[in-house]
């Protein structure tokens, strides 16, 4: 056998195992390619595109995809060997939607992140105000951490990336507030 076949036998024969490695360590090239393998295991999806890729640090990330007009896929990537991307560990988001028929806007809020991230389904939805209230073993009673405005999107979709008040209090989203271009009330939630 001559060298050049060698080296070709070679090279395939790494193709062939870095392919098999991935496939069955749960790496991939690309944070997109880690929610659409999550979408696949969780049952839903695919996305029908990716929305934001919000860097936590430069070895994490969280990505959000649009499954449907009433949705989000919520998945936390992180850096694996420097070239790879895998699922972050703890808990997965997943699918975010709405929680009842009758609703029109979803926020959610990541503490590991500090983002504040939502979707509404409503055509003529402009703004976006959304109330984010705190509480830790102290404390007796929630506390408003801070009232936030941000632009919709064509999608419907909203983010703020915010700061935390402190890293010990467990954070939820006690109000959201959609309106359209010219400051009307759509929908009003409040929890």
């Amino acid at each position: 056998m001559t060298r050049k076949k060698q080296t070709i036998i070679f090279l395939a024969l790494i193709f062939i195992f870095l392919f098999i490695y991935m496939r069955f360590s749960g790496r991939h090239f690309t944070p997109e390619a880690v929610l659409n393998a999550n979408e696949l295991g969780l049952h839903y999806g695919p996305s029908e595109k990716v929305l934001l890729k919000y860097h936590g640090d430069e070895n994490n990330m969280l990505v959000i995809g649009k499954v449907d007009e009433r949705g989000l896929s919520v998945i936390p990537a992180k850096r694996s060997m420097l070239v790879f991307w895998k699922l972050e560990g703890g808990s997965v988001p997943g699918y975010i939607g709405f929680d009842y028929p009758d609703d029109r806007a979803k926020a959610n809020y990541s503490s590991k992140y500090s983002l504040i991230y939502g979707i509404t389904d409503l055509d003529e939805a402009a703004k976006a105000d959304v109330e984010v209230i705190y509480k830790n073993n102290n404390m007796s009673d929630f506390e408003t951490a801070g009232e936030y405005s941000m632009e919709i999107d064509g999608d419907g979709f909203f983010f703020c990336a915010v700061e935390p008040v402190d890293n010990e209090s467990w954070y939820y989203i006690n109000k959201t507030v959609i309106y359209d271009k010219n400051g009307n009330v759509l929908f009003n939630d409040i929890n």
